[in-house]
C-alpha cells in the first residue's frame, strides 16, 4: 500500500503554493526531518525547501497527465493499492476531478 500526496486546484501556481505551505516539511533532507528538537528549528530547516522543489515531487495542480504518471510509479513498483491524499482544502473539486479525469483510466 502506498500513499500519494497531491495538490489539485484549477491553478498549478496555487496549489503549489498551497503544497508549499502546508507541506515542505517533508522534503527537508537527511535525518533533520526526524531529529529537530523544536517546531521553530523545523521551520527553519524547511524554510530551505521552495515551491519548485515541493511542485517536482508532488502533482500539483489541474493535468491529469501528472497526477496519472504519480500513480503509475507505484503500479511499476507493484503496489497493489495507492491511496491519495489531497494537501489542499478544496476536496470536492479534486474528488471531482480525480472522478471525471484519473479513474476512468486506473483500476
Amino acid at each position: 500500500m502506498g500513499e500519494l500526496k497531491v495538490c489539485w486546484h484549477d491553478s498549478e501556481a496555487e496549489a503549489a503554493r498551497i503544497a508549499h505551505r502546508a507541506w515542505r516539511h517533508e522534503f527537508v533532507p537527511g535525518q533533520g526531518s526526524q531529529d529537530l528538537p523544536t517546531t521553530t528549528h523545523f521551520a527553519q530547516a524547511s524554510a530551505m525547501v521552495t515551491e519548485e522543489m515541493v511542485r517536482q515531487r508532488i502533482p500539483c495542480g489541474p493535468d491529469p497527465e501528472r497526477h496519472l504518471a504519480a500513480i503509475q510509479a507505484y503500479v511499476d513498483a507493484s503496489y497493489d493499492e495507492v491511496h491519495i491524499l489531497q494537501i489542499g482544502p478544496d476536496q470536492s473539486g479534486m474528488l471531482r476531478f480525480y472522478q471525471r479525469e484519473i479513474l476512468p483510466h486506473v483500476k
